[in-house]
This record gives C-alpha cells, sequence and structure tokens, in this order.
C-alpha cells in the first residue's frame, strides 16, 4: 500500500501565531472599548454630579448657585429646571426678607408717630397740672388737634390693614366725582374757614366706575393733604376724568418727590404719615394712576382715572 506523510508542523505554527494575533488585538479591543466607556461615563455622570454639588451648595444657602447648562439632552434639561427652580426660590425668599424689614420698619414707624403726639399731649397735661398754662382754651385745641392726628394714623392704618388682607375687594359702581369732592369738602369747611383759605373748584359732570368707600378714602387723602400745607389757596378741576388738586404751600425738592408716595417718609418739614401711600394704592388698585408734580409754587396732585 501507499503511504504519504507531510510535515504540519509550519501550519500548527501559524495557527498558534494566528491565536495570539487574536488574542492580542482581543485585549486591545477589550481595553478600547473599557476607555470608551469610561469616557462616556465620566461624559455622562459629570454633569449629574456638578449638579449635584449645586444642590448642595443651593441648599446650605447660597441661593444664586445655578447650574451650568451645556447641551440640551435631559441633562441640559434637567439643568435648567433647577436654575427655574433656585431662581423661583432665591426670588421667594428676598421678597419674604423684604416683607420681613418692611414690616419691621413699619412697626418702629408706626410707634414713632404715636409717640409724637403722645408726647406732645402729655407736655401740655402736665404743664395745666403745674398751672404753667393758663390759655385752657388754647392748650384744649392742641391736645384735640394731637388726638385727631393719632385718630387718622390709626384709620389709615386699619384701613391699609384690611386692603392688604384681601379681604376688602374692589365693589366698583357708577360714582359722580363733582358730588364725591363736594361731600369730602363739606366737613372740612370749619378748618378751612379758620385758615382763611380759598377754595376754587371747577368741576364738571361725569361719572367714574369705581369703589365708593375706597374712593372717598383717597380722595379724602389727597384733598386733607392739600387744606394742611396750603398757604391761601386751593384749586380742585374734574375734567377730563382726571381729578387736580393744588395748593399753594410750596414746592417740593426733587429728593421729597421721589418717596412723596412711600409710607411714613418724613419731607423737608419734617412732617410724615401714610395718607398719600395709602391714596395710591388704592387708586393703583382700580388701575388708575396717582402723580404730583411743582406748579406756580406750589404742588398738583392728579388722578388720572382712565387706564
Amino acid at each position: 500500500r501507499l503511504v504519504t506523510a507531510r510535515n504540519i508542523t509550519p501550519i500548527i505554527e501559524e495557527k498558534q501565531a494566528m491565536e495570539r494575533s487574536f488574542i492580542v488585538i482581543f485585549l486591545i479591543v477589550l481595553l478600547i472599548s473599557a476607555a470608551i466607556l469610561i469616557g462616556l461615563s465620566a461624559l455622562l455622570t459629570s454633569p449629574i454630579k456638578k449638579l449635584a454639588q449645586n444642590t448642595r451648595r443651593f441648599t446650605n444657602g447660597k441661593y444664586d448657585e445655578r447650574a451650568i447648562v451645556k447641551s440640551s439632552d435631559e441633562i441640559g434639561e434637567l439643568s435648567r429646571s433647577f436654575n427655574r427652580m433656585a431662581r423661583t426660590i432665591q426670588e421667594t425668599i428676598e421678597q419674604l426678607e423684604l416683607n420681613a424689614q418692611q414690616k419691621e420698619d413699619f412697626v418702629a414707624n408706626f410707634a414713632h408717630e404715636l409717640k409724637t403726639p403722645l408726647m406732645a399731649i402729655c407736655g401740655y397735661a402736665e404743664e395745666i397740672e403745674m398751672g404753667v398754662i393758663t390759655d385752657y382754651s388754647q392748650a384744649g385745641r392742641m391736645i384735640v388737634s394731637q388726638t385727631e392726628r393719632m385718630s387718622k394714623l390709626i384709620e389709615d392704618i386699619l384701613y391699609l390693614s384690611k386692603m392688604e388682607s384681601g379681604t376688602e375687594p374692589l365693589k366698583c359702581e357708577p360714582i359722580e366725582m363733582a358730588s364725591l369732592v363736594q361731600d369730602i369738602l363739606m366737613p372740612l369747611e370749619g378748618i378751612v374757614n379758620r385758615r382763611n383759605l380759598s377754595v376754587s373748584l371747577e368741576l364738571d359732570e361725569g361719572y367714574v366706575n369705581g369703589d365708593p368707600e375706597k374712593l372717598e378714602h383717597a380722595v379724602a387723602n389727597l384733598i386733607t393733604n392739600s387744606v394742611k400745607y396750603a398757604c391761601s389757596q386751593i384749586e380742585i378741576s374734574w375734567k377730563n376724568q382726571v381729578l387736580s388738586i393744588w395748593n399753594d404751600g410750596g414746592e417740593l425738592s426733587t429728593e421729597d418727590f421721589s418717596h412723596m408716595f412711600e409710607r411714613f417718609h418724613t419731607g423737608q418739614n419734617g412732617n410724615s404719615g401714610i395718607g398719600l401711600a395709602l391714596s395710591k394704592e388704592i387708586v393703583e388698585m382700580h388701575g388708575w394712576k396717582l402723580s404730583a408734580k411743582n406748579d406756580r409754587h406750589g404742588i398738583c396732585l392728579s388722578m388720572v382715572c382712565h387706564s
């Protein structure tokens, strides 16, 4: 029989070399894949880690902390949502802090405003008791004046409290402005006569749609303010849905104008209160506008009764 033989050692060696090559290639691919996976993992988790750091800093009181948005994917949307939430919380906290400060200032100013007339009343009472004052009529007028001042302040504060509580919504109905102005002037006739003030009226016919009680309170504050500071003349006009109240009590400085409608602002004459601030809030509740300007060596208050 015929027997053949062949040396296959080269084939085996070639096979072994190929196997070693495959192993090396597999390991290289495995290492590259691992590196890519680690890189992708770091790329994906890095924004989340940074967002977690932002969250920790925010919860520790750093309310201006914001996430950096670098993409438009889900992570980017999550960062934008965090920023919106952080902005809303920061604005709310700032508003609460401002409200707390305003309440503290309000209480301090209110106490100061009450203290002044109370000290005046106590002073007159002590002088009467000691016999220093013999003109009881004048002392009585001063005590009544200071008492009325306290009463007006308390009335305005209570009214303001009712408005801010939200329990006093607008109850609008047609109001004839000319009649409203005349009704407000009627109880002021005594003080107008005592001070020899000249009051000029130019009131056209016309109605506005407003809350009668609130509007009367606002306009009464404006007219009373003019009566208080007028030297000799007051002019009140109602034309084209604009109520103008002028008095010749002298012009105001730019500084006083910038704070004129603020609560308890002390002007150059040393007086303060919340009457004008309350009037402005009532007017703006109606969607109208209240402004002031220097005019003819006096002050003109204008209430524009349309949007």
